[in-house]
């Protein structure tokens, strides 16, 4: 028999997290994530030095047309471009967006990249099945 102490507490530490830790918890998350354009910059440079192509962007245009032209040969680039665009978007409060992202990056590269994952600039995906999680 389990006294009624012993069932509050036990009641009380296994409680699932409110809304409000859950917003806290997402508030957190957010503020470490690195900007979309630094973070995508970075990543293309060091997919281009991977893959043994030019990594030196003089402009703003280059470093454009470098990330478009990645995202056309590599899935999982294009992959890890939709993850930054679906954490930029779930920042600034967009709602339906980083779903569609998210799903995007599943269906072409097949790289699911979790809400409570944060990937510093410059990071590689050599290639698609990739899940990530925190």
């Amino acid at each position: 028999m389990v006294s009624a102490g012993l069932r509050k507490r036990l009641s009380t530490s296994h409680r699932s997290p409110s809304d409000d830790d859950l917003a806290r918890i997402r508030a957190v998350i957010d503020a470490h994530q690195p900007g979309f354009r630094e973070a995508v910059v970075a990543d293309a440079k060091i997919t281009a030095r991977y893959r043994g192509e030019h990594e030196d962007f003089r402009s703003g245009w280059e470093a454009a047309l470098q990330v478009t032209r990645l995202c056309l040969i590599t899935d999982s680039f294009f992959a890890q471009v939709c993850y930054r665009a679906k954490v930029a978007c779930r920042s600034r409060g967009v709602v339906i967006v980083p779903s569609i992202l998210h799903r995007l990056a599943i269906i072409t590269g097949q790289v699911s990249i979790g809400d409570k994952v944060v990937l510093r600039p410059g990071i590689y995906l050599p290639h698609g099945q990739v899940v990530i999680d925190g």
